[in-house]
């Protein structure tokens, strides 16, 4: 916070003194500022000089160079500033604040808003910028509870197969294929459906675009992207075609204005595979699509620019170990190697194969040298799903081994620094309900929506209800400290006695709203409220 006054103030040095005067200030200011208690000292001055006998010196600061404190800090840390006094509970209880906050959020997050923020009023304004600090607050003292259960109604019996919140957490989209048990022999439908469920949550979330999909596909997955406006949404789906793995896959690349009354989807561009697409998701302007490779010592994927229909396959180089892709463009490969527990970063070398460069190794977790294999594997690896990948490359993953898991930050999709966090993983949350003493645990705990929150932590909820925060160490700790617990509820939510789902879910996370659920199988909607 100290810092951030520096910055500050060098910024009024440089308006009032001109930029001669600043460099020669700093050169000493720095030297000064060595010591942090020096520094406190200073600033205390400062601002006591500023001030009077009568008044408290903060409070005499004009209030566009507090607005500029609160903008270098924390809402909590902002709010504790103006609640000091009357003279600064004014800019508490004023637009510009809370606007700042808000476009702060905007501005990391990139929610989707059906409403124009400017015309809301100050108490709407407070609560949206406070929601995602509440998130975050609500889940560390574990005080999240069910405060919603409905049905998302279709007119025939639907299986669904993966929910997607569009962040800002007006709208939720699915992939389902209905039975129509009417025709002979039985017909499967897909479709690919946006609701509306809030915020606030209705007591019937509605359908508002309805696409039935190629006939001949089987839902697998989706992936939102932000599109050219502030109403736009681009909407991927990888589907497998004539309900077999083995018979490839179709992409597709849609577009719906969620801001028109009766939105509709339309397509943009598609792809058709002749291998089963096991993964997707989208680096910079490009959709990547990994294969499953069973029973082969490399990883393959297909990057396609579907903006101008440009494709190329890439491969991985045969490696001492399982990869799995974090991140793939035409210049970079960087993957998880799962026997050596390291990240291994491939470049392109004359010949057009890619070569291991380098490797970042965790320091927790002992590395192998090629050949070597570490006892045990790691369970898989979660890559966050970018959201402004277009202008963020930053890449952030998590990887599950059997008693750590790791956070893997990297820069410019592996090109820059890696960096890595362990935390110690819960395997209480974890157990394989068939063999309670495998190391590895349940897959079905581990596979899930995983999104950083307003304050760059990670937030991970399971199918099977796990919830799990990863904190972001401070000082640039390697240990980092987690809190994981179920927040299924055997009474409410429909799950066994022995707390595990009946069916499969399929979890979101808004961090900008605040909004954390799931879709079961069966089309139930649940959706936990945050008490503080």
């Amino acid at each position: 916070k100290l810092r951030s006054l520096y910055a500050v103030y060098a910024r009024m040095f440089r308006e009032r003194m001109g930029a001669a005067r600043e460099r020669a200030i700093k050169a000493k200011i720095v030297v000064v500022f060595e010591s942090m208690d020096v520094m406190k000292e200073w600033l205390v001055a400062s601002l006591i000089r500023m001030g009077s006998t009568k008044m408290p010196a903060i409070a005499t600061v004009p209030h566009e160079i507090v607005l500029e404190i609160t903008r270098l800090a924390t809402l909590r840390d902002s709010i504790a500033l103006l609640t000091t006094c009357k003279a600064l509970y004014e800019l508490y209880e004023a637009r510009p604040f809370w606007m700042d906050q808000i476009l702060r959020l905007k501005q990391r997050l990139n929610p989707l808003l059906s409403y124009h923020v400017g015309s809301l009023a100050i108490e709407e304004l407070k609560s949206i910028a406070r929601n995602p600090y509440i998130l975050e607050t609500a889940i560390q003292r574990k005080e999240v509870r069910l405060s919603y259960h409905g049905q998302l109604e279709t007119p025939r019996s639907t299986d669904y197969r993966d929910a997607r919140i569009v962040p800002g957490g007006r709208w939720l989209l699915t992939l389902s294929f209905e039975i129509d048990t009417q025709e002979v022999p039985i017909e499967f439908h897909p479709f690919l459906r946006a609701w509306s469920i809030g915020p606030p949550v209705p007591n019937s979330p509605h359908c508002v675009a309805s696409l039935k999909l190629r006939p001949d596909s089987m839902p697998l997955e989706l992936c939102l992207q932000p599109g050219n406006s502030a109403s736009d949404l681009l909407v991927l789906v990888n589907c497998f075609l004539s309900t077999s793995p083995s018979h490839g896959s179709y992409l597709q690349v849609l577009h719906i204005d969620m801001a028109d009354e009766s939105p509709q989807f339309t397509l943009l561009a598609h792809q058709q595979t002749d291998r089963f697409c096991s993964g997707m998701g989208v680096e910079g302007q490009n959709l990547v699509a990994t294969f499953s490779n069973q029973g082969r010592d490399f990883s393959e994927a297909l990057i396609w620019d579907w903006r101008c229909d440009e494709n190329v396959s890439v491969r991985s180089p045969n490696a001492a170990g399982m990869l799995w892709f974090m991140a793939v463009s035409r210049d970079l490969i960087t993957a998880w190697n799962s026997d050596t527990r390291c990240i291994e970063v491939h470049e392109p070398s004359p010949s057009g194969a890619y070569e291991r460069v380098r490797n970042h190794a965790p320091r927790s977790t002992p590395h192998q040298e090629d050949g070597e294999t570490q006892s045990g594997q790691s369970i898989v690896s979660t890559v966050i799903e970018p959201w402004n990948s277009s202008r963020d490359l930053d890449q952030v993953a998590l990887a599950h081994l059997e008693e750590e898991t790791l956070r893997i930050d990297m820069e410019n999709l592996g090109a820059g620094r890696i960096r890595f966090t362990s935390y110690p993983k819960d395997n209480t949350y974890m157990q394989d309900p068939h063999d309670v003493s495998s190391p590895y645990g349940n897959g079905i705990e581990v596979l899930s929506d995983c999104v950083r929150t307003a304050s760059d932590h990670l937030l991970d909820l399971s199918f099977s209800g796990r919830l799990t925060l990863y904190l972001t160490p401070e000082g640039g700790s390697e240990v980092g400290e987690c809190i994981s617990y179920g927040v299924y509820d055997t009474e409410l939510d429909d799950t066994t006695a022995d707390g595990l789902v009946s069916d499969e879910r399929f979890a979101f996370i808004c961090p900008f709203s605040g909004i954390v659920g799931s879709v079961s199988e069966a089309g139930h909607l649940f959706i936990w409220q945050l008490e503080l």
